[in-house]
């Protein structure tokens, strides 16, 4: 799957009379193996002799025991002994190919002995290693073949998103959500090893295969499901991490889909408590404030005064969320801000960044509040939020050109707080298309409006909508709707 260029160029490198060591490179669980396996089995039905070998660790000529019956006593002697040894092997005037499988691990001396025999044309050298060995991990011996005439090197690159989605609907039995085949691919990174762990071992399959059934068996798209709430760890460190910085490129992406997907995904896996705050967030962006609350109810119960425990840097983004489930989602814009100021009490957290969010939520809700200058602020998030109430309370008091002044501030604020706060990028620039038109700079609007409205991925346009419905607490009613729907 998704291989179709690599074949054909190791196809058209094996059918020349006689190649050069072809190497088959690729990151770990990429197919390296499967790949040798194939085309060793492919050149066997073409009247070839193949012979594999596997590294049997560092002593001199050790890849070669399973041919040689003596160990040689120097490089002339293995070179001759495997010309005989290989020679008996190939009968009736057949070519012969020799495969090494990882071969970084082989030894030296084993490697010069096929690289002599290659050279003289007794043998095809067809070798495996990855790609990826990073610093400091010792000498590489294929380094030997680096220069050889006619070498080539056929690197196997990763999936594509449309391979997972092929590979999910030949295991689920059916299409799979272009959604549900994207954060797979996310969380896999296209390599197929990866992507076997976390759908058949992880035990997605039947998932997969239930979760899709909408209008009776066998039709609709596959989804994954809301994992159970016992779930145990399933993936190596590793790769738990690399599947909760998916998610994270996604938040910061406002890739709202597929954060969705991936938060289910990290839950299926034992690791969802790591990514709840964007599954929560994401809920409520989307105008479901009823979900985001059984979110952080029930990964993070919290304690009196609403902020959930946990490691300071994400208790501070739990709380704000909570907050503004209660404050915009439920309308106690009191209850909201008690929860901001239990965080901003709590020892360790950032008190003056956690106050930023109660003096904006506030400010949005039409609330009383003073705001410290945002030039100031010792962060940048801080900043931006001070900036957004004060742009809010501008708009509210029918200073629209000061508004203007604090939204500008506030986005280039907001360019350096994706990785927690990306939403604040599309609010701001929502509420700086209505400042302008109010400002009567009809142009500047117009030219920001089309830019917006264009509704690229990742745009936020959604995410603006969302939000403002549930500043007006609209969200429920046909005109909410029906904004949403716009």
């Amino acid at each position: 799957m998704g291989r179709t260029e690599q074949w054909d160029r190791i196809r058209a490198v094996t059918a020349e009379r006689a190649f050069g060591p072809l190497v088959i490179g690729g990151a770990a669980g990429s197919g390296r193996s499967t790949a040798l396996t194939g085309v060793l089995r492919e050149l066997d039905g073409r009247r070839l002799t193949t012979v594999r070998l596997r590294p049997a660790g560092a002593a001199p000529f050790a890849l070669l025991r399973p041919v040689l019956t003596t160990a040689p006593a120097d490089h002339d002697a293995a070179v001759a002994a495997l010309a005989t040894a290989l020679a008996a092997r190939a009968r009736g005037g057949r070519g012969l190919v020799v495969g090494v499988d990882d071969a970084h691990l082989a030894d030296q001396a084993s490697l010069l002995a096929l690289r002599a025999l290659s050279r003289r044309g007794d043998l095809a050298l067809l070798l495996t290693r990855p790609s990826d060995r990073g610093p400091g991990r010792g000498p590489d011996p294929t380094d030997c073949l680096r220069y050889e005439p006619g070498m080539r090197v056929v690197q196997l690159a990763a999936l594509s998103e449309q391979d997972v989605a092929a590979v999910l609907a030949g295991l689920a039995g059916g299409p799979t959500h272009p959604t549900t085949a994207a954060a797979l691919h996310a969380a896999s990174g296209g390599n197929p090893r990866r992507l076997r762990e976390l759908v058949v071992d992880g035990g997605l399959v039947a998932c997969l295969g239930a979760a899709g059934e909408q209008a009776g068996p066998g039709t609709g798209t596959r989804r994954l499901c809301e994992p159970p709430g016992d779930r145990a760890a399933t993936l190596a460190d590793a790769d738990a991490d690399a599947l909760v910085a998916a998610a994270r490129l996604a938040w910061r992406e406002l890739a709202l889909d597929r954060v969705e997907e991936l938060c289910r995904l990290a839950g299926w896996h034992g690791v969802g408590d790591q990514v709840s705050t964007l599954a929560a967030t994401a809920a409520l962006l989307r105008g479901r404030p009823g979900e985001c609350a059984r979110v952080l109810d029930t990964v993070h119960p919290g304690r009196a005064g609403g902020a959930p425990p946990g490691p300071r840097a994400d208790a501070a983004q739990r709380a704000l969320t909570r907050a503004m489930c209660v404050g915009l989602g439920s309308h106690r814009v009191g209850d909201a801000a008690a929860i901001l100021d239990a965080e901003a009490a709590a020892p360790g957290v950032d008190t003056e960044l956690v106050e930023s969010y109660r003096d904006w939520l506030l400010a949005v809700t039409a609330r009383p509040v003073r705001v410290p200058d945002p030039t100031a602020a010792a962060n940048r998030e801080t900043a931006l939020f001070r900036h957004a109430a004060l742009a809010a309370l501008a708009t509210a008091a029918g200073h629209p050109a000061t508004a203007v002044a604090h939204l500008r501030r506030g986005l280039v604020a907001a360019a350096g707080c994706l990785d927690t706060v990306p939403w604040m990028t599309p609010l701001l620039t929502a509420c700086l298309i209505d400042a302008l038109l109010l400002s009567a700079r009809i142009s500047e609007a117009t030219e920001l409006a089309g830019e917006f409205h264009a509704g690229k991925p990742g745009c936020g346009w959604e995410v603006a909508v969302g939000i403002a419905a549930l500043v007006n607490g609209t969200l429920g009613t046909p005109a909410g709707r029906e904004v949403r729907a716009a």
